[in-house]
């Protein structure tokens, strides 16, 4: 799981598709966000916009890869485990820019609340901040994985809901994320601290559950949200089968021509009411008649296996 992630970090970095949501959240805090501010409003600003980009994020890191790497890297892991890397890399995306949002806004607000009477602790306001964000990217990586594929596909459908169920999150009564930032707006008004625990802790579960849902329809849908192929089911089930085949004195040891490195020769036509020989990986019928010796590929198989091999060098 830890490769998986890192292929998917290291393809959100090359792709520079997380600039945009990056630099929506950077203009959000500039404008939000004054030098002086209170912290504790400051740090709430902080949370809420972290949610929605995080959700962003999630979307560019499930729709990342084109479809015949992700068909491949399904095939190599399966569609759950390369979907979860690709959520756990959105998460810990969003997570560094909270972090880091969370500690540019430290330096340059002011520690006090709203009425600027009493002093409000530093340390134990800037942990309010960070467990506030934690359920923000929590509740945004939910949005985002129930608002992407492999449930919505269609981009003018996706990124409405994105946009509106990240909406309704932050303004929700009984969300998570409502409850950590009201936490906070209310904490400077008041000039106490809450760390917003409880809200974490539903936070989690909600994200778990909306990986886990996901994850599951990944292996009933396939890599690209169609109908998974057998070999994204089980791909240790379809390993090759060694065969043997009876040869006689006259007969040669090799096969002196091949196709894309199938071991089977060239493609013939069946005699008559000769059937069809199977494919090795998947079962499925293949265009060589079953008196074919080696080991013989339907021309799905056949493609997967000549792409695996371009990619590999």
């Amino acid at each position: 799981m830890t490769a998986l992630v890192g292929y998917q970090a290291a393809l959100l970095q090359r792709s520079q598709r997380w600039l945009p949501p990056v630099l929506l959240y950077a203009i959000t805090l500039a404008v939000g966000i004054q030098v002086g501010s209170p912290v504790l409003d400051a740090f709430g600003w902080t949370a809420a916009a972290l949610l929605p980009v995080t959700a962003w994020l999630v979307r560019v890191c499930a729709t990342q890869e084109p479809p015949a790497a992700r068909a491949l890297t399904a095939a190599a892991a399966g569609p759950p485990r390369v979907h979860l890397s690709a959520l756990l890399a959105a998460v810990a995306c969003a997570g560094a820019v909270g972090a880091v949002a969370t500690g540019v806004v430290a330096l340059i607000s002011d520690a006090m609340p709203a009425d600027h009477k009493v002093a409000v602790p530093l340390l134990p306001a800037v942990a309010a901040g960070l467990f506030a964000c934690a359920v923000s990217v929590l509740v945004g990586a939910a949005v985002g994985a129930l608002c992407t594929r492999p449930l919505l596909h269609a981009r003018g459908w996706s990124l409405p809901a994105t946009a509106t169920a990240a909406l309704l999150a932050l303004v929700t009564t009984g969300s998570p994320a409502k409850h950590a930032v009201s936490g906070l707006v209310t904490g400077s008004r008041t000039g106490t601290i809450h760390l917003p625990v409880p809200a974490l802790a539903a936070a989690a579960l909600i994200a778990a559950a909306a990986a886990a849902i996901t994850c599951l329809l990944c292996s009933l849908r396939g890599a690209d949200g169609g109908e998974a192929s057998a070999w994204e089911r089980d791909p240790r089930r379809l390993r090759p089968r060694t065969t043997v085949v009876r040869m006689n004195e006259h007969e040669s040891y090799c096969e002196t021509s091949t196709d894309s490195g199938t071991g089977a020769g060239p493609a013939a036509d069946a005699g008559p009411g000769e059937a069809f020989a199977e494919c090795v990986l998947c079962r499925e019928p293949t265009e060589y008649p079953a008196s074919v010796k080696g080991a013989p590929l339907c021309p799905v198989c056949e493609w997967r296996e000549a792409e695996r091999s371009a990619c590999s060098g």
